[in-house]
């Protein structure tokens, strides 16, 4: 009750730190699918090793300390499955009216504020084609810096490891096994 109060006298919503989130289960699951296809490159581009284990390690948020916050939305309000797991803790809203986000009221995080409002993608082929065209990006960007730079192979694979985890994090985040794929969630 409190919660509730809460949202409706401040005209707000408070998000969820990933690291307590009532499923861990459901970012273990991207973090494999993004490793497995770390593993697929690594076979590929075995003379690579460095850059891909790089990859490999920032692809988890829980052991790189990635200060993420999110909340949930499902487009269905009448989702028996989300009633009986979150009906009690469950606060729906008119879609007839706009939901604003405020840039605003965001916290800043260097010069900008990273809310995204995200689809939840559950379709596997979809998920691992996307984790291919950003690493496959990353990738090539590196292999040109790496040709161009003085400075030692590590130091320039460190660096595009950390733009990889940039770019990868909000698909960890959006991505979860088909069987959940009638929640239609979204998430913020």
């Amino acid at each position: 009750a409190n919660g509730f109060k809460g949202i409706v006298n401040s005209k707000s919503l408070w998000l969820t730190d990933i690291n307590y989130m009532n499923d861990a289960g459901e970012l273990r699951y991207a973090q494999n699918l993004i490793r497995n296809v770390i593993q697929d490159f690594r076979g590929q581009y075995a003379n690579n090793k460095m850059f891909f284990d790089k990859l490999d390690w920032l692809a988890d948020p829980f052991e790189n300390s990635f200060d993420i916050y999110i909340t949930c939305f499902c487009e269905e309000g009448e989702l028996l499955s989300q009633w009986k797991n979150y009906g009690l803790y469950s606060l729906g809203f008119n879609t007839n009216q706009a939901i604003r986000a405020n840039p605003s009221t965001l916290r800043r995080v260097g010069n900008w504020y990273p809310a995204t409002l995200r689809k939840v993608v559950y379709d596997k082929d979809r998920q691992v084609n996307t984790i291919k065209d950003i690493i496959d990006g990353i990738f090539k960007l590196y292999k040109e810096k790496l040709t161009e730079s003085d400075r030692k192979p590590e130091m320039v694979a460190q660096d595009y490891a950390r733009v990889f985890a940039n770019f990868i994090m909000p698909y960890v985040l959006c991505f979860k096994d088909e069987v959940f794929k009638e929640e239609k969630e979204w998430r913020l």
